[in-house]
């Protein structure tokens, strides 16, 4: 006697493990490094919305140097904030980040692989949501005044290699040791880059050459830099606040390791059965935070310069 198979035995237990086999490879910020993943938080249902401690493993400046017999001085070691102690740490929220599927009859008949289409679907779903969410904690003003630029009332109001230059320097020494490989900006801002010409008409801030992200991207690099620009309307836009009511962009410069993402990967995955289409209805739940360092770990910079532009 023939078997006849199909797709009907859909598990989305299975789903989330081959999701969670792909979470290290999503390739945020087209993988260019800025981000820090931890796929190992173990903050879960149960802390969501719990401010939890950013662990900082090394001290800045740690190593003392003596020109004769004299103790070393003992450094408390401690996690929490940017000063290696707990007493007021930095904090990151935790959140939760969910997709639900509705598996029809009619779609569960389907002879392709529903797994591999799905999981293509919500892995990069997740690096969208994640790009946005750390574009959030990135671009937070919070605290940040002495490393941030305002050329709104400049003589060049636009964004310029002058404003980026200015802002990396905020960063001090160690931004041009160890410089920005990221630029991210709105939408607008890109057009206002593209506009900008040398004397020969040809644009002088931002280049195409071709380029591709994994995902199929364009990249976008900042001329003569040589960085990738991230382009996302999640970047801020203050309507009407800058000279003559003209609106006011926030663009973001981004060192190594300037942000932190944790993510809890075990996916809580729940079905339950619809009784009136016979549809089965699958979510998959994962716990997340996101934070913007205000130091680098070895550093005595943070690793992000905002700049206030037209």
């Amino acid at each position: 006697m023939s078997t006849v198979s199909n797709s009907s035995l859909f598990s989305p237990e299975v789903l989330a493990r081959l999701v969670v086999g792909g979470f290290a490879n999503v390739p945020i910020f087209y993988g260019t490094g800025v981000v820090a993943p931890d796929f190992t938080m173990p903050y879960g249902a149960d802390y969501l919305g719990t401010a939890v401690k950013i662990p900082y493993t090394t001290l800045p400046n740690q190593w003392q140097v003596v020109a004769d017999n004299s103790p070393l001085t003992p450094i408390a070691f401690a996690i929490g904030n940017a000063a290696g102690n707990s007493t007021t740490p930095e904090t990151a929220t935790v959140q939760r980040a969910g997709i639900a599927l509705d598996m029809t009859t009619w779609a569960k008949s389907n002879p392709l692989d529903p797994y591999g289409v799905a999981r293509t679907q919500m892995l990069l779903g997740f690096g969208q949501q994640m790009e946005q969410q750390l574009i959030t904690a990135a671009v937070s003003s919070t605290g940040w005044s002495a490393y941030t630029v305002d050329v709104t009332a400049a003589a060049d109001p636009l964004i310029s290699h002058d404003a980026i230059v200015s802002a990396t320097a905020t960063m001090g020494a160690e931004a041009f040791n160890d410089s920005p490989i990221m630029l991210a900006v709105h939408s607008h801002t890109i057009g206002t880059m593209w506009n900008r010409k040398n004397a020969l008409g040809m644009p002088w801030l931002v280049a195409y050459a071709g380029e591709m992200s994994s995902t199929g991207a364009k990249i976008y690099r900042l001329e003569p830099f040589g960085i990738p620009v991230y382009v996302s309307d999640y970047m801020p836009v203050s309507t009407g606040t800058g000279p003559g009511g003209a609106d006011v962009y926030t663009s973001a410069v981004l060192r190594r390791n300037s942000l932190a993402l944790y993510v809890n990967p075990n996916l809580s995955a729940r079905s339950v059965q619809e009784p009136l289409t016979d549809a089965q209805l699958d979510a998959l739940n994962c716990y997340f935070a996101v934070h913007r360092y205000l130091r680098l770990n070895g550093r005595a910079k943070p690793g992000v310069a905002l700049i206030k532009h037209l």
